[in-house]
């Protein structure tokens, strides 16, 4: 389902703009959490916000009594990936809080499933990887589970919420990434709710870009890892470039810009005022979302504690949250570029 039309025509750059002076302190921050905090990015960014924990069957009546009455940013964190029933009063909530003056991020995002954010993609214009049963039956495909981490989140709930949430089938089948060619794939992978298959991008360099969107600002890493499903723990950083969401310099390497133009363009199809997008890049520098997540999670991995590399909790709490100390490394210097 879609959300209703109050929230489809509203200006996204209002949210963007609240949320960064939210995150900054200016103004009050509540995160209506589930299964996400702390410790996920949102934390590091705005650590003394307002924290209300989620339930699917919230009595939104009650929820609105426990809030402050001042004015500021309701922030939807939800660790799930579909989330329009979550609370089952949805549209009341919506309806409660703009009438108090609460500015709502990210409550368009509603489903961040594969398969859904490969559909809004396609409705959108964007470019996507959503797969066919017919094609070239030699063509590299990825087979994937359709919900983010095999759904293991949405295992943690009864089947009842399950049901009211439109979850159905969680297997552990996709958890790990695997790629096949179209003529090697079984005919009922391709109808398995639980699974999706989508067209395997990638590049002779092996290199790809995750992109964090945090209300105004942006933040890009080039990333770098030899084999066909890549894995951020293992990827090597070769660039860094901060931003702002509607900034018009354009990044100063044009693979980059091109990467960082996608994903915002995404994050506006989607409604997304805070979150991580994984961009894939075929040889033709054409860039692909393939993995959209509204809680991403907060890690220093070891190979991107280069001398040089930008705290991107920094740039994205508009300088509110202490800047990490990164040890000197061996590795080459990073292409490093930021925007204010």
């Amino acid at each position: 389902m879609t959300p209703d039309d109050r929230t489809m025509t509203k200006d996204r750059s209002t949210s963007r703009a609240a949320l960064t002076r939210a995150i900054s302190g200016s103004i009050p921050l509540i995160i209506y959490h589930w299964n996400g905090w702390p410790g996920y990015v949102i934390d590091k960014l705005s650590p003394k916000a307002i924290v209300r924990e989620a339930s699917p069957n919230e009595n939104v009546r009650k929820l609105l009594d426990s809030l402050p009455v001042s004015p500021g940013v309701f922030l939807f964190h939800l660790n799930c990936s579909i989330t329009e029933a979550f609370p089952s009063q949805r549209q009341e909530l919506l309806a409660a809080l703009d009438d108090r003056g609460r500015v709502t991020c990210n409550e368009e995002v509603i489903d961040i499933s594969k398969r859904g954010i490969q559909a809004r993609l396609v409705d959108a214009g964007c470019r996507s990887v959503l797969g066919r049963q017919e094609g070239p039956p030699e063509e590299l495909m990825v087979i994937k589970s359709n919900y983010n981490y095999g759904g293991k989140n949405e295992s943690l709930l009864p089947e009842n919420i399950q049901t009211l949430l439109g979850v159905e089938h969680i297997s552990t089948a996709g958890l790990n990434y695997t790629t096949s060619r179209r003529a090697e794939i079984q005919e009922d992978s391709w109808s398995d709710p639980s699974l999706t298959i989508e067209r395997f991008v990638g590049n002779e360099r092996g290199h790809y870009f995750r992109a964090w969107v945090a209300g105004e600002r942006t933040h890009l890493v080039e990333l770098h890892c030899p084999d066909n499903i890549k894995k951020i723990g293992i990827s090597r950083l070769m660039g860094v470039w901060s931003s702002q969401f509607d900034s018009h310099s354009p990044l100063p390497d044009p693979a980059a810009d091109r990467v960082m133009t996608e994903a915002i363009k995404v994050s506006v199809a989607l409604g997304l005022d805070f979150g991580a997008l994984d961009v894939m890049v075929n040889d033709e520098g054409e860039p692909f979302v393939v993995d959209v997540n509204t809680t991403p999670w907060f890690r220093l991995h070891p190979g991107w504690e280069v001398s040089g590399f930008p705290d991107y909790v920094h740039h994205l709490s508009a300088g509110s949250a202490k800047a990490l100390s990164f040890r000197r490394s061996l590795l080459r210097p990073l292409r490093v570029w930021r925007h204010s």
